[in-house]
């Protein structure tokens, strides 16, 4: 049996270690030193020296708890809104990322990639014909560049249609052109005379 280290009174993330309790031998054949913790939270538990030495152990469970609570808003509009516009912005795979984020449209405000800041800022629809829209279209989603809009506001605000670049002919393209209309115009010549 090795020697003891007194762990009493010593804290190990939310364990504070109170007593120690007899040692034990695993299956194993080695011996386990475990020890009365109590947690932060107010549980009390044995615990393994070992496992609070090396981090194993870091609380009754609360910890976990705590950091698998999220904002509970997983399942409203406002974040299904929030979802997409990650989405369009920045997953190449979507079927809108060519009009958003592959054009430069981004998300602008850092804190906006985290749900809870993008709903302190945008708070819930006032209408459900409303959605996320973004004032200066040519800017990304931003917390100075956003409101509510109705489709018609929507479809007001866009981008000026894609006209058609008519591309100028070089000079070899025009003599190409100038020389086929004279071969076609000697042979058909040739073929009306008999």
């Amino acid at each position: 049996m090795g020697r003891l280290i007194n762990l009493v009174g010593k804290q190990f993330t939310r364990w504070r270690v109170i007593a120690p309790v007899e040692c034990r031998r695993i299956p194993c054949g080695d011996w386990t030193y475990p020890w009365l913790c109590q947690c932060v939270c107010g549980v009390e538990k044995i615990v393994d020296g070992g496992h609070l030495r090396s981090g194993a152990s870091r609380s009754c469970g609360c910890l976990h708890r705590e950091m698998m609570t999220t904002h509970s808003m997983s399942k409203t509009r406002i974040y299904r809104v929030w979802a997409a516009m990650k989405q369009r912005c920045l997953n190449p795979n979507n079927k809108g990322y060519d009009n958003y984020g592959g054009r430069g449209i981004g998300i602008d405000d850092p804190d906006w990639h985290e749900f809870v800041s993008f709903y302190a800022d945008v708070g819930d629809r006032a209408h459900n014909d409303l959605s996320l829209d973004r004032i200066n279209n040519n800017a990304g989603y931003g917390s100075t560049n956003y409101r509510w809009a109705t489709r018609s506001e929507q479809a007001r605000n866009r981008r000026p249609r894609k006209r058609r670049k008519q591309r100028r002919a070089d000079i070899a393209d025009i003599q190409a052109f100038a020389a086929a209309l004279t071969r076609a115009a000697s042979a058909s010549t040739q073929e009306a005379k008999p």
